[in-house]
């Protein structure tokens, strides 16, 4: 059985630092300074890379000339 990968304290997931684990749930805070919860499973597999913070910037990019 391989070992389960733990999410803790200070570990870096794409644009987001974990500040707090609870159960399910991370606290994390995004690199533009939200601070917000997202669930442990969608930040290890990297669904959620940002607050959205990340889309608006992707989208701002492809707009400019």
């Amino acid at each position: 059985m391989a070992a389960k990968i733990l999410v803790q304290v200070g570990d870096v997931y794409n644009r987001f630092t974990v500040l707090l684990r609870r159960g399910g749930h991370c606290q994390v805070r995004c690199v533009c300074g939200v601070v917000k919860w997202v669930r442990t499973d969608k930040l290890r597999s990297g669904e959620t890379k940002s607050c959205g913070c990340l889309a608006k910037e992707l989208a701002d990019a492809s707009r400019k000339p």
